[in-house]
């Protein structure tokens, strides 16, 4: 057999120093996520001890006894270092209580603490090689325990408080200790396995599986050894209880709480084992949201977090013995260490509770069958590589070196890269167990204001250390019922936050939102951070935008888009910066986005309550910047081009918006523009199942209509129906469709209109891609003229010449009609003009004499000239002698009871309007009338007796 690295004497000192170096660096990164409660436990035990108050000194049910002595001894060393220093004058307990008051204890805690595990743990790699060397040889415990020094997930829990690295090497320990018994035969070997059991049952519960294990391992040898060497019932039951006995005076020597009352410590321990350790629990396995991941959890666990040296050496030592002619050496005793890993994942399988780490205990006997299978593979390589196969073992040492250093200082982060690695760990199991966090807390505290901000974080244990500001944890809640990251500057989520939902609510409103930063490890996300609802001067600066004011009580300081451009059926994401003004009374204020193109026509509306009604308007203070983030969703077919994002405010239980001034003070509506967004071509396909859209199949030349959005309701007649049709291009370029809308009423007579409409006549057809969907929104204007009654909407297609194509009934209405009048009119004042080719204004009638604090009432009487296709608004000023404004009115005619679309050829409208005059008002001289279109603000070209009117203004006179 070939000798390879062949020990030296007392090679434990450089195995010792080794252990050592790789604990220390980096000492306090990263703080694992239980840290934060061992060292509290550690803390607390540490002040049962000195208070003698041994029940204080229980822990749980794990029972963690060895992490907490080793943790107080840490805290009590640096207790003692800063009385030498002076740098506390206090007690140890006041010190201890002090700790354990704070939220979340300093970095100087987990260092100290880390202090002292160090050497420990590192000691313990000593003891592994040495007891190693007695249960096989020298050759097998030094590559088995190099192999296990750079286990890149062993080593990640070696260097932490968490107790599972502990149980590890205990439970380790009691195995080849117990090995080497049945080799040797020795009672110290056998109480030494006793020992270590009993430590390990002390740190982590499932290790108990060893001791039953072991004396499997008994009768499994008295049934297979020769006659003479057998120990026969009594010795099998003697060895049995020495075993057992040196477990339990362990496990009794080291937990105080049983020194004081076994009974009721044991009690304690058995109802928080069954009532609060086993069960379910929320987990993220194969992808998916689980309470119970099943019996392939641990098997997996261990493919992704044990080293491929350790997988392909054990897979050689599984290949060399079922292959081998002869009977392998040390077989007995590989067999009974691979038992040990086997029996640990079936117990822990019986619980629905699995957490990865649980199965740590499992990983160390494995370094020993891959140390074996690699000796023996290299043993016959030689016949074929001679010399050259002396650099295998040598090789895979500095192999499983190279692949653990390489997650330095994050050694959590490494997963199997025979399983993809991490990207794809993420995919399958729950990531994270706090690295990162220091990265992310670090990051923020390079903020210049770093002291004066609150930062929400998922696990506050790990990140609080690291940050000079205030830590609060993000899924807790404040005194008043809100969500503790609702006030904060920043929210630091975590990647198994995001894998495992707890709190989906709050996922949901930063699903999507821009991150100030995302902490990255090996390419995957660990740790997104969002700005939180608490926004800070310098994001207001940032933006340089003027402020536009709600009401009295809210001021608009500043908006972003994510991103600047979206395709059609994206989300966007709007950020809003609010400025409280005055405390606000409403409990159900809602912001309103709408996206509208330049013609007026919608394309898309959200209602949101402020920051995702996290944290209410109520609650605003003024002085406080709101960060709030709202989403509107683009409909799948907008046309490309740029759209405008407007803003309101509106109570639902008040039936009011807020009204948006500028900041001069000029209003502007119950809506304001604040940005543009430009939409790109999106997905080709309708959100499936979509109530909200009746689907359709129908060709129509070069383009099918794929489906629209139902209607129904009453309308009045000549009032304005907003289609929403979605069309699919079956080719590029098609040709140019017109669209007639018809009603029909029970006896089958049709109504229209002459409006013919072409197809997408800002998106033309000419522009459109071979199956590009593309959503059209007509305004189709109901005929005027039509009885009451129901009706069947049909929209009818023909070409460019005239030709039908096709016809699809869109569904049922009701129409209201009006009376209409056409004799003429006896006004006392005669005006002869005309606005737009269709509209005449005849005259009109004003009370006499319009006085400051009286009503002015006016009529106009308006004749139509022909169909008229626009609803327009009628405006009326009331000037004085300068020309200046004193007050006006705006409104569709006859108060939106008579719009122009609904007018008749020849038909008479007599529309009265009251002006109310304020008293400080000066004389009346004349006034101002006209029509405007609406959504764009145009005016209507007005001809007064053959002369333009400028502006589209008509001036009446007030006497």
């Amino acid at each position: 057999m070939i000798r390879y690295l062949k020990p030296h004497p007392r090679p434990t000192l450089g195995l010792f120093l080794s252990a050592l170096i790789l604990r220390l660096l980096a000492i306090g990164h990263p703080i694992e996520v239980d840290s934060f409660h061992w060292l509290r436990e550690g803390a607390d035990f540490l002040r049962g001890l000195g208070a003698g108050d041994l029940p204080a000194t229980y822990g749980g049910a794990h029972p963690g006894v060895i992490s907490m002595w080793l943790i107080g001894l840490g805290l009590a060393l640096e207790y003692l270092g800063l009385r030498l220093l002076g740098q506390t004058d206090q007690a140890l307990l006041p010190w201890l209580e002090a700790l354990l008051a704070a939220p979340y204890p300093g970095l100087s805690h987990y260092v100290w603490a880390r202090l002292i595990l160090a050497p420990i743990t590192a000691g313990l790699m000593v003891a592994v090689y040495r007891l190693g060397a007695r249960a096989f040889n020298r050759r097998i415990a030094m590559l088995a325990t190099a192999l296990l020094l750079f286990e890149p997930y062993y080593l990640a829990h070696a260097r932490v408080l968490v107790p599972d690295a502990l149980a590890a090497s205990f439970v380790l320990l009691s195995l080849l200790a117990m090995l080497a018994h049945l080799r040797d035969g020795r009672a110290r070997t056998l109480l030494a396995a006793g020992l270590w059991l009993g430590l390990a049952v002390m740190s982590k519960l499932p290790t108990i599986v060893a001791g039953p294990l072991m004396i499997i391992w008994l009768l499994a040898r008295e049934l297979t050894s020769p006659k003479s060497e057998r120990r026969g019932p009594k010795g099998i039951l003697r060895t049995s209880l020495l075993l057992t006995s040196s477990a339990l005076l362990t496990a009794w020597a080291v937990w105080p709480a049983l020194w004081d009352a076994p009974g009721l410590t044991l009690a304690r321990w058995w109802s928080d084992l069954f009532g609060r350790e086993l069960g379910a629990r929320l987990s993220f396995f194969l992808g998916r949201r689980t309470f119970d991941p099943g019996p392939l959890f641990y098997p997996v666990v261990l493919l992704f977090r044990a080293s491929p040296v350790t997988i392909l050496g054990v897979v050689a030592a599984i290949a060399i013995g079922v292959t081998g002619r002869r009977r392998a050496r040390f077989g007995q005793p590989l067999l009974a260490l691979a038992s040990f890993p086997i029996a640990l994942m079936v117990v822990l399988s019986l619980d629905a509770t699995k957490i990865d780490r649980y199965l740590l205990p499992a990983l160390p006997p494995l370094t020993f069958i891959a140390a074996w299978g690699w000796l023996a593979l290299s043993d016959r390589l030689v016949t074929y590589l001679g010399h050259r196969a002396r650099r295998l073992p040598p090789t895979l040492i500095l192999t499983q070196a190279a692949l653990a250093l390489a997650f330095f200082p994050d050694y959590f982060s490494y997963y199997n890269p025979l399983m993809g690695g991490p990207r794809l760990a993420q995919r399958v199991l729950a990531v994270g167990v706090g690295e990162g966090l220091d990265i992310a807390a670090r990051r923020l505290a390079s903020l210049p204001d770093a002291a004066r901000l609150t930062v929400a974080a998922w696990y506050p244990g790990s990140f609080a250390p690291h940050f000079p500001g205030r830590t609060v944890k993000l899924a807790d809640r404040d005194a008043d019922g809100l969500w503790n990251w609702a006030r904060a500057h920043f929210v630091v989520s975590y990647i198994n936050q995001w894998q495992r939902q707890p709190n989906q609510e709050i996922l949901a409103y930063f699903k999507g939102q821009p991150t100030f930063e995302t902490v990255q490890l090996r390419g995957v996300d660990y740790a997104p951070i969002f700005p939180g609802p608490l926004a800070r001067p310098d994001d207001i600066a940032r933006l340089g935008q003027p402020p536009l004011d709600f009401g009295e009580a809210v001021r608009l300081r500043g908006v972003e888009m994510a991103p600047q451009e979206v395709p059609s059926g994206a989300e966007v994401i709007v950020t809003l910066y609010w400025e409280p003004m005055a405390p606000i009374a409403e409990e159900d204020l809602l912001i309103t986005l709408i996206l509208r193109d330049d013609d007026g026509h919608e394309w898309g509306r959200s209602h949101g309550p402020p920051v995702g009604g996290f944290l209410p308007p109520r609650m605003w203070q003024p002085g406080m910047l709101i960060r709030d983030v709202q989403r509107l969703r683009v409909p799948a077919g907008t046309p490309p081009g740029t759209y405008r994002l407007l803003i309101g405010w509106y109570s639902p239980s008040a039936r009011r918006a807020l009204e948006a001034r500028r900041a001069d003070g000029t209003p502007v509506g119950d809506t304001a523009e604040v940005a543009s967004l430009r939409i790109a071509a999106g997905p080709t396909d309708l959100v499936p199942d979509d109530p909200s859209i009746v689907r359709a199949d129908l060709t129509w030349g070069d383009v099918r209509l794929e489906g629209w959005s139902p209607i129904a309701g009453r309308y009045p007649e000549g009032a304005s129906l907003p289609l929403s049709l979605y069309w699919r291009a079956l080719r590029a370029s098609p040709g140019p469709i017109r669209l007639r809308l018809y009603l029909r009423d029970e006896a089958g007579k049709t109504w229209r209109r002459n409006q013919v409409h072409p197809i997408s006549p800002h998106y033309p057809p000419a522009r459109w891609r071979a199956g590009e969907l593309v959503l059209e929104r007509w305004d189709a204007l109901l005929p005027a003229g039509m009885p009451d009654g129901a009706y069947t909407m049909i929209l009818a297609a023909e070409d460019e010449a005239g030709r039908p194509l096709g016809q699809a009934t869109l569904g049922r209405i009701e129409v209201e009609a009006r009376p209409h009048v056409f004799a003429s009119p006896t006004p006392q004042h005669a005006v002869n003009a005309r606005l737009g080719e269709r509209i005449r204004l005849l005259g009109y009638d004003l009370d006499v004499p319009p006085r400051p604090g009286t009503t002015l009432r006016l009529t106009l009487y308006w004749r139509a000239e022909g169909e008229i296709n626009a609803a327009y608004t009628v405006f009326v000023h009331v000037l004085d002698p300068n020309g200046a404004i004193i007050t006006q009115v705006d409104r569709a005619p006859m108060g939106g009871r008579a719009p122009t679309t609904s007018w008749l050829p020849g038909e008479v409208i007599a529309d009265p309007y009251e002006l109310p005059l304020p008293n400080e008002a000066g004389p009346v001289s004349t006034l101002a009338v006209g029509l405007y279109e609406p959504r764009t603000g145009r005016r209507l070209p007005a001809v007064v007796d053959g002369i333009p009117a400028p502006d589209g203004r008509i001036l009446l006179r007030s006497r």
